[in-house]
């Protein structure tokens, strides 16, 4: 379980992973966003560098590629944002988001 993945820092080279990673596990819910909801939750090839520049990202790796992501950044003393949390549905379960 835990040993077929390990969880690092994102580079710009995960862009494409963290994208599909977002577009595959918000698919099931496309229907409930507006459009602009949509692509600011899933990314663009543009946003995601702007997030990685703005935000920490963590990605989680396996042999395959990203199978889960999160953005987060400190606000303030008190206060945190968490963006963008998924994980491929292949992989849910499997301890990826603990």
């Amino acid at each position: 379980m835990a040993g077929d993945f390990f969880i690092r820092r994102a580079t710009p080279e995960d862009a494409p992973g963290i994208l599909n990673c977002l577009a595959a596990a918000f698919e099931p819910y496309r229907t409930s966003y507006s459009p602009g909801g949509w692509l600011d939750t899933i990314l663009t090839a543009e946003t995601v560098q702007q997030r990685l520049s703005s935000m920490e990202i963590l990605v989680a790796v396996s042999p395959d590629g990203v199978v889960g992501t999160i953005a987060f950044a400190v606000v303030d003393g008190t206060e945190g944002h968490l963006r963008g949390m998924a994980v491929l549905r292949a992989w849910q379960g499997r301890g990826v988001g603990e």
